[in-house]
């Protein structure tokens, strides 16, 4: 049996950038539909005083994440997404709890 592995990270966009970095952050939607193992990828604006985007990331085990976090297109990723940050991307590593709700797990 796998173990499952998840990330949640923010990324803050800068004045008015925010349009922008959600359609290049999106983007790798199409990577991740048909990578293997990841099972679950989505975004969500964040609200409040400041503008962002946060991204909720399942893997099917540590490996599969770690072939998305090293892939080219995640590479390339980061460069489009350089100058549309106000600050380094905040990431937290998540170890899913089974019995959730609409979650592959």
């Amino acid at each position: 049996m796998s173990k499952k592995t998840g990330v949640f990270v923010t990324f803050w966009a800068k004045p008015g950038k925010l349009d922008f970095l959600l359609k290049e952050a999106s983007s790798i939607l199409d990577v991740v539909t048909v990578e293997k193992g990841t099972l679950a990828y989505a975004f969500h604006k964040v609200t409040g005083q400041f503008e962002g985007i946060s991204v909720y990331e399942i893997y099917d085990d540590e490996e599969s994440q770690n072939i998305h976090s090293q892939s080219e297109a995640m590479a390339q990723l980061k460069i489009r997404l350089g100058p549309l940050l106000a600050a380094p991307p905040e990431r937290y590593d998540l170890a899913p709890i089974p019995g959730a709700k609409g979650l592959p797990f």
